[in-house]
């Protein structure tokens, strides 16, 4: 047997099962931002969320400076939503994923808010509060607007004041 790929081997290609050198299809996740959230009452940033099905944000140890605010979120350029829930302290940081679904206006979470620092040591338990797990209907058409903007603030108006935002799309 003839052992020899055909095609061109890349960083962008894959060897297929019958031997042959190809690109991968399309789709799947992208990594639209990231985002320090310090020294902002509000955060925006722009994403073109007409050419994903849903978008999936992450939130990595988001702190306040303040007394305390529900977070809300922004999508498309609409209305900020506060987020069921996921309420947070200046001694609290919120962690965890948060989905919107843009066809279908629906949004799911499985965030909480956990006491601040990380965990330094062995199987250490800091404890925390969960938050909630479950999906929510949308009361807006998440694609009626032009806007490719996603923002992020507290109810309070409370400030951030430490930690990060990722948000990707997904086909």
């Amino acid at each position: 047997a003839d052992l020899t790929a055909t095609g061109t081997a890349s960083s962008s290609t894959f060897l297929r099962g019958d031997n042959a050198w190809a690109t991968p299809a399309g789709g799947g996740m992208t990594l639209l931002s990231t985002t320090a959230a310090t020294g902002a009452a509000t955060i925006s940033v722009a994403t073109n969320h007409t050419l994903y099905n849903q978008l999936m944000i992450v939130f990595k140890q988001v702190e306040l400076s303040g007394t305390s605010g529900f977070i809300q979120v922004g999508v498309a350029g609409l209305t900020p939503m506060t987020i069921n829930d996921v309420v947070s302290t200046a001694s609290t940081t919120i962690i965890g994923l948060l989905t919107f679904d843009l066809n279908a206006n629906q949004y799911w979470q499985e965030m909480q808010v956990a006491a601040v620092g990380p965990i330094t040591t062995g199987n250490q338990f800091n404890g925390g509060s969960f938050q909630g797990m479950g999906q929510f209907q949308v009361d807006q058409n998440l694609r009626a607007s032009s806007s490719a903007n996603v923002s992020f603030s507290y109810s309070s108006g409370a400030s951030f004041d430490g930690g990060s935002i990722l948000i990707y799309g997904l086909s």
